[in-house]
């Protein structure tokens, strides 16, 4: 893998691929990351290169998603691996020149387990790592960012940050959760969750209203009632869908115990090393809430969930994360 320097920052390919829509004649292109900070984009169908590989980021940089909207692809970096500045990139692969654009929002890594989220305006939301609030330095520590390409630079679009903030960075409760975003009655919203242990439903087209600080909803805490950093809380992605009848679900997972205080009409047993929550987006006296339904047997470590033809999948990781340096 080479460059490795420490067990956060392993080294070679780490972004997830992207796979991009059929083309005219039905093929379709995989975009990856190499580790030497390459984009390549390779033919489905045998893993050949279509076109010359790009310079996209630093060599082992711990990119952690690519993310496609109109040919431009989009990919956050985090924990400062090999020199590597913690920020949002995004290559315009339609640009004969293939710059490099790039949003530093001065916070610690931008580790989303999935990357950004892509609304359908084109604009990119991604978390922000421990940091501070500080609007007059453009400082968007332990927040969501959105970005977006104009021309030939990334543009900050828009910001949520958590009126306890400061709080959370002294405590290192960031909100690494790679949103979900979806249509609900004809409304984009999006969902997000921090390491605290709450869900956010924000609306794109004003995240946080005026103050950037107000969301739709912003759930009590599920877990992490003893204010673990290390191994509780919302970690990786979100995910949504709607079933056959049109209710829209939101599901997050979890780490560590729930909270006490947290209940849902449907559970499986005690739950101590994890789970899976589900919500119903609703709308009750003009107002839109996080309706909890059920939460998943005990999982140890659950990971983000996946949704295919109304079924969800879900695993527990059982990784340790409990981090032990010296501090």
């Amino acid at each position: 893998n080479g460059g490795a320097t420490d067990p956060l920052c392993p080294g070679g390919q780490t972004a997830t691929p992207v796979i991009g829509p059929p083309n005219a004649s039905g093929a379709r292109t995989v975009y990856a990351l190499a580790g030497n900070g390459e984009l390549h984009s390779l033919n489905l169908a045998d893993g050949e290169d279509v076109a010359p590989p790009v310079p996209f980021g630093y060599p082992n940089g711990k990119s952690y998603a690519l993310n496609l909207w109109n040919n431009v692809v989009y990919t956050t970096t985090s924990q400062g691996c090999a020199g590597n500045p913690n920020q949002m990139w995004a290559i315009n692969l339609s640009d004969p020149q293939k710059k490099v654009m790039t949003f530093n929002p001065k916070s610690g890594g931008l580790w989303g387990r999935t990357g950004a989220a892509i609304d359908s305006s084109g604009t990119a939301w991604a978390p922000t790592g421990d940091g501070v609030y500080d609007l007059a330095n453009q400082r968007y520590g332990n927040g969501l960012i959105a970005a977006k390409v104009e021309g030939n630079e990334l543009k900050l679009k828009d910001w949520y940050e958590p009126t306890n903030w400061a709080w959370m960075q002294k405590r290192d409760l960031d909100m690494q959760v790679t949103p979900a975003i979806f249509k609900y009655k004809g409304r984009e919203l999006m969902v997000t969750g921090s390491k605290e242990c709450r869900v956010y439903l924000i609306d794109p087209k004003s995240a946080g209203g005026e103050n950037h600080q107000t969301p739709l909803v912003r759930t009590p805490l599920l877990c992490n009632e003893e204010v673990n950093f290390a191994s509780a809380g919302i970690w990786g992605s979100m995910a949504s869908w709607e079933d056959s009848i049109g209710t829209r679900w939101v599901l997050t997972p979890f780490w560590g115990p729930a909270h006490p205080d947290f209940k849902v009409p449907v559970s499986y047993g005690p739950v101590k090393h994890g789970a899976v929550v589900a919500f119903k987006v609703e709308e009750k006296n003009g107002k839109l809430q996080l309706t909890p339904v059920w939460m998943s047997r005990d999982m140890d470590q659950a990971e983000p969930p996946v949704i295919a033809n109304g079924v969800i999948f879900a695993y527990g990781s059982g990784e340790n994360t409990v981090q032990s340096y010296p501090d």
